[in-house]
């Protein structure tokens, strides 16, 4: 592993990669399908699924997927990004923010719920 790897268990690292909506996404799609995708069916996948927040649901996704967050997840070594390729696809590292993702998600859904 070179330097430039952090190791995703580690609990502050995994809040840093799921700190945004559009990370979650990635990660939450790419932990279902264990897959290789190529990032423009991937970003309508993400957007059918509308598990984004409206301002990121656009015509736009495609760059800030390829531009910030599928790079910054490589960097991490949870996802293989080929920019070449414009592919992704998830190491078997990714697993380890899935309990990770949960909180997120248990602390999404109670967010949501209304006021009392």
């Amino acid at each position: 592993m070179d330097d430039s790897s952090t190791e995703a268990t580690d609990p502050s690292t995994a809040h840093d990669l799921l700190q945004t909506a559009v990370r979650r996404a990635v990660v939450r799609l790419l932990l279902e399908t264990d897959r290789q995708w190529d990032v423009e069916p991937f970003a309508d996948e993400l957007l059918r699924r509308d598990d984004l927040p409206a301002d990121h649901a656009d015509d736009r996704l495609p760059d800030r997927l390829y531009h910030r967050a599928l790079p910054r997840l490589d960097d991490a070594g949870v996802v293989e990004f080929d920019t070449d390729a414009h592919t992704v696809e998830p190491t078997d590292r990714l697993p380890d923010l899935a309990s990770f993702l949960r909180s997120y998600e248990q602390s999404d859904r109670r967010d949501d719920r209304p006021e009392q």
